[in-house]
């Protein structure tokens, strides 16, 4: 009998600070998988809109495994390309403000802790985010409202 490694049974979960702060990431995003074409319209769908639409994004080649130049999401096309430099995990959000945000990209297959960690260092007192599409029958429990348990 096969055993599924329940790392990668998660919910995509989006943790965001309504403040930025400089020098801190602004949010952490855990995708279901490191395909952007197919990640990128669920974070254009999880994005509050009273922060702003996201009209751009650059990402960081090593994290992906394609490299769209435009996805389509919420029924419209959203422009993306790389960041100059290969940063590792950070994805910046180009709002239709004229506004950035820096996101910590956590990879699709880390584990819980590493994941509760990496949201721990966004939220705090700060309000989470989470979408309702589930990548399986058996997704992580995430527990209250902040996103972690």
């Amino acid at each position: 009998m096969a055993t599924t490694d329940r790392r990668h049974h998660h919910l995509s979960m989006l943790v965001i600070r309504p403040v930025p702060e400089r020098g801190q990431a602004d949010a952490a995003w855990w995708p279901q998988s490191r395909m952007l074409c197919d990640e990128l319209p669920k974070l254009v769908a999880m994005w509050p809109h009273d922060i702003g639409q996201i009209e751009r994004v650059l990402f960081s080649p090593p994290d992906w495994d394609d490299r769209p130049q435009v996805v389509e999401a919420a029924g419209r096309w959203i422009r993306s390309s790389s960041l100059p430099h290969d940063d590792t995990r950070l994805m910046t959000v180009m709002l239709s403000d004229h506004s950035r945000r820096h996101i910590d990209v956590i990879p699709p297959g880390a584990s819980r802790d590493f994941a509760r960690h990496t949201f721990n260092d966004v939220t705090g007192i700060y309000r989470a985010l989470k979408t309702k599409v589930a990548a399986s029958t058996d997704p992580v429990d995430w527990g209250d409202e902040r996103g972690y348990a």
